[in-house]
């Protein structure tokens, strides 16, 4: 199988064609490009800090994508320069040289001392080496040894010196070429594949090629195989150089037949027509449902527009939906919507991104829209959430401190893993976090060990007045009883403001009574509230808690009119509040048009719209917005998304630096009568 790559390396050669001419030799004689002097921008600083950020808090490889975004939007400024420097030393460190080589070649003309020179032209030159370009480092690296550290200098030379000992001759896929070309036959033949399928990086293959006369009997697969990895990886120019290349020298061969079609096909698919859109949607299979709702608001959307939807069943399989991208890319379509699972998500991302079709997905997966500048995303996730939730607890509520009780599944770990993240961004202490078998019906346990109610021995109070107890008790029935009354008379211990519960609203109205019956009061929704519950206990010390939980809390209304929820948790989640990307009986004007042109459409099925149904509606306008300007270009349909703004039904308002879905969430709260929606500001 191919041997992977950075992505950052992938991305960054199709951010910046201009940098190595592949697969020409390198060469020579280097000349560099023109120096310029970088301008200081603060929105390419602002820029460069997340990226920065994301470095530190997730790691070399979606910091070094952060990095190379960067580096792409905000050319020849201060911050891009900083970002180039970051990606070439993190690559070079991570054994990366061909990204190294890259990112120090490009960083170069715009070095502002003479100490960033050296080290630029060290690293790009030792990257060089890696990579089999002797001549090109060796014109880097030996005029600069008087200036390198004695470590730096000593290293240089003994790499020059193995390079000029003959280091083309290491090349295994040479050798290999060699000996079937000496002894064509089925053996010599194998071998070779065997070396190809071991050695299937691009510079290796790349480096043999250039060995190789054209008119060798193994040159055309190498060249044939060079296209193919540049076609997989999403490097087109330099895919249609090798097999314009192939057809060129080696007319006749039948690998040139092969590069031929696949230049047809590459000529069909950087064709763009903007009235085209493609869809990619599981519309069978297990996951149908939601497929047919998310068509069903695209379809909304994009009513009366004069653009054509294009959809596809993907199947939730991410096989079929590499191949549906590039049947799609065929098709000349402008954008792609869609998938909404994980795997063929991720699948798509690839792809789109190597052909540059902005690809606006509505899936969950962890980060995907680090896969590249050309992906978007409009979904509800479980960082987006709970960063919502706990910001509005400290605003709204001056919540310091929170607890969680999570379900032991994926989603509850998932929720669980990203509370806590935000709570610490926040400044918010987690003091205590319980979970429970997803099956579960009862919850009196997790409820006690909460409030320290359960683990009885570890309680001061408890354990020195059960002593005085064994000690002065003259029966044992006396004895249990008095131990009895102990333990039902302790006061719970609420150290939290708010408790997170990220389950489904049929085990959140199982849970809020067993809170209540350990004496935690979650039904107070203010000062009044509480001060009228202390009255009742006559003057006891009481701690109001919120409930507060994701958009798995939302509930049919049920057979009195209220939302199931409140039907089965009763007077103990009154208070609770819960965040939503839809809410239909919102007075917000988007969401009201919305939930009319919806009933319209659909209402003669008996339907009511979704949350589902109101972001993929949103997201179609979002690209509606960006085809309105008018962009003729993939490219410069990406441009405009990253500005296009919306009032949308979901609350969607635009999309990030990260490609992420801006939105002004819902914020709803129970109470006696039902919903509440609490109006709020729109987020910045």
């Amino acid at each position: 199988m191919f041997a992977k790559r950075s992505l950052a390396a992938w991305m960054f050669c199709l951010l910046a064609c201009c940098l190595l001419a592949c697969p020409k030799p390198p060469p020579k004689v280097f000349v560099l490009a023109d120096k310029y002097q970088p301008t200081y921008s603060p929105n390419a600083q602002a820029a460069l800090e997340e990226a920065l950020a994301i470095v530190n808090s997730q790691g070399a490889a979606p910091g070094t994508t952060a990095l190379l975004e960067v580096a792409e939007r905000f050319p020849k400024t201060e911050g891009a320069q900083k970002a180039l420097w970051e990606v070439g030393h993190l690559a070079y460190s991570r054994g990366d040289y061909a990204l190294a080589r890259a990112a120090m070649s490009r960083f170069l003309p715009g070095a502002g001392t003479p100490p960033e020179e050296v080290e630029a032209k060290r690293i790009w030159g030792m990257s060089a080496l890696h990579l089999y370009a002797a001549e090109e480092a060796e014109a880097l690296l030996r005029p600069l040894l008087p200036q390198l550290s004695t470590e730096h200098r000593t290293e240089a030379e003994m790499a020059l010196a193995r390079a000029g000992a003959g280091r083309k001759a290491e090349n295994p896929l040479v050798l290999a070429a060699n000996a079937w070309a000496k002894e064509p036959n089925e053996r010599s033949y194998q071998t070779l594949m065997d070396e190809l399928e071991l050695n299937s990086n691009m510079d290796t293959i790349w480096n043999a090629s250039t060995q190789l006369s054209t008119s060798h009997a193994a040159w055309p697969l190498l060249q044939w195989k060079l296209g193919k990895l540049y076609w997989h990886v999403g490097e087109r120019s330099k895919a249609k150089e090798s097999l314009v290349l192939l057809t060129q020298k080696a007319p006749s061969s039948p690998f040139a037949h092969r590069a031929q079609e696949w230049l047809r096909r590459m000529e069909r698919m950087a064709q763009t027509n903007p009235k085209k859109v493609g869809v990619l949607l599981p519309l069978s299979g297990n996951s149908h449902a939601v497929g047919k709702d998310a068509r069903r608001g695209l379809e909304l959307a994009f009513k009366g527009s004069g653009v054509e939807l294009l959809i596809l069943d993907n199947q939730g399989d991410a096989a079929l939906t590499g191949q549906q991208v590039q049947q799609l890319a065929e098709e000349q379509v402008i954008a792609i919507v869609g998938p909404m699972l994980g795997e063929d998500s991720r699948r798509a991302a690839h792809v789109a991104e190597g052909l540059q079709i902005p690809l606006l997905t509505l899936s969950r997966a962890d980060d995907i829209t680090l896969l590249g500048g050309y992906v978007f995303r409009n979904m509800l996730t479980a960082k987006a959430q709970t960063r919502a939730l706990l910001e509005w607890s400290k605003r709204e509520r001056g919540a310091k401190s929170a607890a969680v009780l999570y379900p032991d599944i994926p989603f509850g770990r998932e929720m669980l893993e990203a509370f806590w993240e935000a709570a610490q961004s926040e400044g918010i202490q987690i003091r205590g976090a319980e979970r429970y078998a997803h099956d579960q019906t009862t919850f009196s346990n997790e409820a006690k060990r909460l409030v320290g109610r359960f683990f009885l021995e570890e309680r001061a109070d408890y354990t020195q007045e059960a002593t005085r107890i064994r000690q002065e008790a003259t029966t044992d029935f006396a004895r249990r009883k008095a131990l009895e009354k102990l333990r039902s008379s302790l006061a719970p211990i609420v150290e939290f403001d708010v408790l997170f519960i990220p389950d489904e609203w049929r085990r959140v109205g199982l849970i809020a009574p067993a809170l209540a019956v350990e004496d935690v009061i979650t039904n107070a929704c203010d000062a009044k509230d509480l001060e009228r519950l202390r009255k009742a206990n006559k003057g006891k010390t009481l701690k109001a808690v919120t409930l507060i939980g994701p958009s798995t809390w939302t509930s049919r209304k049920g057979q009195s009119g209220l939302p199931e929820l409140l039907e089965r948790g009763g007077k103990f989640v009154i208070c609770s509040v819960y965040v939503s990307a839809f809410y239909e009986d919102s007075q917000r004007k988007a969401t009201r048009e919305f939930a009319k042109a919806y009933k319209d459409r659909y209402g003669h099925e008996n339907r009511t719209p979704n949350w589902v149904e109101a972001i993929a509606f949103d997201t179609g306008l979002l690209l509606r917005a960006a085809l309105a300007t008018g962009a003729p270009t993939r490219e410069a349909l990406r441009r405009a998304l990253m500005e296009a703004k919306i009032e949308g039904a979901a609350g969607t308002q635009g999309f990030d630096a990260q490609r992420e879905a801006r939105r002004e969430w819902f914020f709803l709260q129970l109470d006696s009568t039902g919903i509440q929606e609490i109006q709020r500001k729109a987020e910045s």
